[in-house]
């Protein structure tokens, strides 16, 4: 009996660590899938918040210059004002082109932080266009009055702070996933799940500058 019992001891003695070093790594590894997939549902957000802003602009642009042509035909002379409207329209859309032709792989950008980069100089500055143009629009009470152009403005504000809330909570998310893979055990089991850091999104250092109205002659 005492030799079995010894036996017992030495099997639980070996086999016990052996366990709660299964499970300790089970439980690290399956946290760590559940923080990657919160990073990809809050990047999905960030997406398609992206992708209803591009979906937008292009048909407010094409209202401004429907509007800016039945201008010209009842008032003979062209204003500055109206050249204006015309080019922060046509700056607006230029931009949105170029952000839908810089799209890249969801992974690829997930994983480089100069990619990310890139991506979020592109979207910033399609917000920082969208900003111009309504200052620009302020000159234009009859459009600003319209039901059309109004719909579409209050659809591209909400698509904005939806953007710029969605950013917020995939940065947050990402943090707390990055940090994940970098503490004991996780980097452990990062390791042994090729588990990747994941990129940020920052702010464009001109996020926060006022924006000059200049008007061309």
């Amino acid at each position: 009996m005492k030799t079995t019992s010894s036996n017992l001891a030495v099997k639980a003695f070996v086999i016990l660590p052996i366990l709660l070093i299964i499970l300790i790594v089970s439980y690290c590894y399956n946290n760590l899938v559940g923080k990657e997939e919160d990073v990809f549902d809050a990047w999905s957000q960030l997406e398609s918040n992206y992708q209803l802003r591009q979906d937008l602009i292009p048909n407010i642009v094409s209202t401004v210059k429907a509007y800016a042509a039945h201008e010209k035909e009842t008032i003979s002379d062209t204003t500055a004002q109206r050249t204006a409207l015309l080019n922060s329209a046509e700056k607006l859309e230029a931009a949105n082109k170029e952000a839908k032709q810089s799209k890249s792989d969801s992974k690829s950008v997930l994983a480089d932080e100069a990619k990310a980069n890139k991506m979020s100089s592109t979207q910033q500055h399609v917000s920082e266009q969208y900003r111009q143009f309504l200052i620009t629009v302020e000159n234009y009470p009859t459009l600003r009055a319209s039901e059309q152009f109004l719909e579409l403005q209050s659809q591209l504000e909400a698509t904005e702070n939806q953007i710029n809330f969605t950013r917020m909570n995939f940065n947050e998310k990402a943090k707390a996933f990055n940090e994940s893979i970098r503490k004991i055990p996780g980097s452990f089991v990062a390791g042994l799940g090729n588990f990747k850091r994941k990129a940020y999104f920052k702010s464009e250092p001109t996020a926060n500058k006022p924006i000059k109205v200049e008007f061309n002659n």
